[in-house]
């Protein structure tokens, strides 16, 4: 078996300063989407709120906050996508 490794560098953006153009592009694709929230806009207040939700042993945001895991998947696809 032969092992391949691709070089990667990784950019941490986290402490950087939204730009005006992402403001902006998220402005139009909300205006485009005719009134249903973004994908990524409800996936971000559902993490937000998974605390004070109750069901953070399902789903949470890693402690660094730059991606998130869903712990359980049988239970995140049963009772967290219907919402």
């Amino acid at each position: 078996c032969r092992s391949y490794f691709r070089d990667h560098i990784y950019n941490d953006h986290a402490n950087e300063e939204e730009r005006e153009t992402e403001t902006e592009l998220a402005k139009t694709f909300r205006v485009a989407s005719r009134g249903v929230v973004p994908f990524p806009e409800k996936l971000f207040k559902m993490l937000s709120h998974a605390e004070e939700g109750g069901f953070s042993h399902i789903v949470s945001w890693q402690p660094h906050g730059r991606c998130f895991v869903v712990h359980k998947p049988t239970l995140f696809v049963k009772d967290i996508m219907p919402q």
